[in-house]
């Protein structure tokens, strides 16, 4: 399903996506599954739709705790999707650097950012670890 259809997903990039949420641009809380977060990657599927990862954490599949990635699809408007989740509170993790280039890229002007850490460019929001979540 997910390489076949209007919205789908390169055979290459599927095989990339766990690279790919390793060193994401963006990484949002669900606004609609507690303990869940959607990623931001610098993939688009074959309509040119920038690629998203829903990731649910610490569910208990067949009696073993896993953060299970539960869809990944290209995102139509992800302009929208961004500035609603940024407005709502929901961002909570940007690569500066990858977040700049990929704006551009697409014409979008993102909200200037502060506390950046200048060692990696990077910005984590509300205590979010991510290192802890994919245990890197």
């Amino acid at each position: 399903k997910i390489t076949g259809g209007s919205h789908a997903i390169a055979l290459d990039v599927i095989k990339d996506i766990p690279a790919a949420m390793a060193v994401p641009i963006m990484i949002f809380k669900s606004d609609t599954v507690k303990n869940a977060f959607v990623i931001l990657t610098e993939h688009n599927d074959k309509s040119g739709d920038a690629v998203i990862v829903a990731l649910h954490l610490n569910k208990e599949e067949k009696h073993i705790r896993v953060n299970r990635v539960a869809s990944i699809y290209g995102k139509e408007k992800i302009e929208n999707f961004i500035q609603n989740q940024i407005a709502a509170g929901n961002l909570k993790y940007i690569n500066k650097n990858k977040s700049q280039a990929w704006s551009q890229s697409r014409g979008l002007q993102l909200p200037k950012l502060a506390d950046t850490n200048p060692d990696n460019n990077i910005i984590l929001y509300k205590n979010i670890n991510y290192k802890l979540i994919f245990k890197l």
